[in-house]
């Protein structure tokens, strides 16, 4: 009977470790998805999707990154920061391609001491230089 209690107690205590581990996972996982962010964290995170994209059109086209420019802006009914990157590249013979990415983010999932960021981007389209990655840098 001792033993009983003992595997019984044992299969408890697995139990509650199991769900307290998925309550952790489930708890991370609705912070991530809620999480309100800095507009520097918007920037940050779009600069590190450009860089990959340009080593990516770099690696499948063989093209050099050259220059390029990213636009911000959050047109009526001011619900979305809209993105346009224009990137610049030259091919092996020297000639100009441009590539352009488009995207939005809702402006809810902005922190509210980022609000002051989005309002001028409501009244101005701000325009941000492109360096190449680090790793082009190098080339």
């Amino acid at each position: 009977m001792r033993r009983d209690k003992s595997n019984i107690l044992s299969s408890i205590w697995d139990t509650l470790t199991k769900k307290r581990q998925l309550q952790d996972y489930l708890d991370a996982f609705f912070d991530a998805i809620t999480k309100k962010i800095t507009f520097q964290e918007y920037l940050d995170a779009t600069s590190d999707y450009v860089d990959e994209q340009i080593l990516e059109i770099r690696r499948k086209e063989g093209l050099k990154f050259v220059a390029g420019n990213c636009f911000l802006n959050c047109p009526e009914p001011f619900e979305n920061i809209a993105i346009k990157v224009e990137l610049y590249f030259k091919d092996s013979e020297n000639k100009w391609i441009k590539k352009v990415l488009n995207g939005t983010a809702k402006t809810a999932v902005f922190e509210p001491k980022s609000m002051q960021d989005i309002e001028s981007l409501k009244k101005q389209e701000m325009k941000i230089a492109i360096n190449p990655p680090a790793d082009q840098k190098t080339e």
